[in-house]
C-alpha cells in the first residue's frame, strides 16, 4: 500500500504537485497539503479552524482543479489558508473538511502566490499501490 505524500515538481513557468495516496481520497488530501507547502514555502499551516467542502464536477480531473481553486478562493477572498483535508468521494461529488488557519504575513509571506490550477499535464492515475495526482499551478 502506497503511503500518502506529495512532492513538488519543477517547471519553467509554473510549479507542480505530485500527490500520492493508498486511495484516491488520500491523494486528493495530499493535493491540499502540497498547495499549502507552495503557498507557505513549507512553513506549515496550523490546523486551528475547519471549513466544510462540497464540490461537483464532470470528472476526476475537474474535481482536482476545483479543489485547488476552492482552496485559492478561500485564501484570496477570505484570507484563510487550508493546510490539510479529509476527503470523501461519491460519484462525481467530493465532500469533506479543510483544516487550516487565517493567513499570517509574518509566517506565510515567503511562499509563492498561486493564481490557479492548470489543466496542463493534469493526471489522475491508478497505480499498483494506490493513486497519484499530478497538477500544475499557475504562479
Amino acid at each position: 500500500m502506497r503511503p500518502a505524500g506529495f512532492h513538488l515538481l519543477e517547471h519553467p513557468a509554473d510549479v507542480g504537485i505530485r500527490a500520492t495516496g493508498a486511495d484516491l481520497e488520500a491523494a486528493l488530501a495530499q493535493v491540499v497539503s502540497g498547495l499549502a507547502a507552495v503557498i507557505t514555502d513549507g512553513v506549515g499551516v496550523r490546523e486551528v479552524e475547519s471549513r466544510r467542502l462540497h464540490l461537483e464536477a464532470d470528472d476526476l480531473d475537474g474535481l482536482v482543479v476545483d479543489l485547488v481553486d476552492e482552496c485559492l478562493y478561500l485564501l484570496d477572498a477570505h484570507g484563510w489558508l487550508a493546510g490539510s483535508a479529509t476527503i470523501q468521494l461519491e460519484g462525481s461529488a467530493l465532500s469533506g473538511t479543510l483544516r487550516g488557519e487565517p493567513f499570517d504575513d509574518s509566517r506565510h509571506a515567503d511562499g509563492v502566490h498561486v493564481k490557479a490550477a492548470t489543466w496542463h499535464q493534469l493526471a489522475v492515475v491508478r497505480e499498483d499501490d494506490g493513486f497519484s495526482i499530478t497538477v500544475f499551478l499557475d504562479i
